[in-house]
């Protein structure tokens, strides 16, 4: 992949500079700043890095034909980048197999491609991959458990420490309880055992 940098006096003129190099907007790309400090006689410039993010999903869609092969199992992608995450949509003979007993297949490919994007780019891009709508359907039976808990929450009154969970099932709790004016949501613990704790909002 094709790394764009830029160098100017200015954040902005460095910027410019790689984007320019890149022929690229800024809504098409991956952008960090690296200020450089200058001695007594040189002054303070910056440095501008800059990959697309076409190349990032045709690295994407590389990475993954080459970890088909590893597998043995013909695999088709299709990649979306909305708001800077890629969401990556496996489909095969055989989704059992990529998904794996309680989705750990899954979790494995998609840390993998993290990782492997990550150190090319030097990047941190957000990736989340899916197959056959697996999380998808497991969003929706947690969503409908956590929305039976807020209402016993709300007759009782009594707060509710739920299973450990990751950051993605976190957030997603705390959107959902958003809704309920009544309720309030914390984390507690140390990964990988944080978890949320949904509470009654005292007057």
């Amino acid at each position: 992949m094709k790394m764009y940098v830029g160098e100017g006096k200015t954040e902005e003129l460095a910027k410019q500079k790689a984007l320019e190099e890149a022929i690229a907007s800024e809504k098409e790309v991956f952008l960090k700043l690296e200020e450089m400090k200058g001695s007594l006689l040189k002054k303070t410039k910056y440095k501008a890095y800059v990959i697309t993010k076409q190349e990032i999903k045709d690295e994407l869609n590389n990475y993954i034909n080459e970890l088909s092969k590893f597998m043995g199992i013909k695999m088709k992608s299709t990649i979306e980048e909305e708001d800077s995450i890629y969401k990556v949509f496996l489909d095969s003979d055989n989704n059992s197999i990529l998904i794996g007993k309680d989705g750990r297949t899954l979790k494995a490919i998609q840390l993998l491609l993290r990782q492997y994007i990550n150190i090319q780019t030097g990047f941190n891009i957000k990736i989340n991959v899916d197959v056959s709508d697996y999380k998808e359907k497991k969003l929706k039976i947690l969503e409908n458990t956590i929305k039976k808990i807020a209402r016993e929450v709300i007759h009782s009154k009594i707060e509710v420490k739920l299973d450990p969970m990751n950051s993605y099932e976190r957030r997603f709790i705390h959107n959902l309880i958003n809704d309920y004016i009544m309720l309030e949501t914390k984390s507690e613990g140390e990964e990988p055992n944080r978890c949320i704790v949904i509470s009654y909002k005292q007057d």
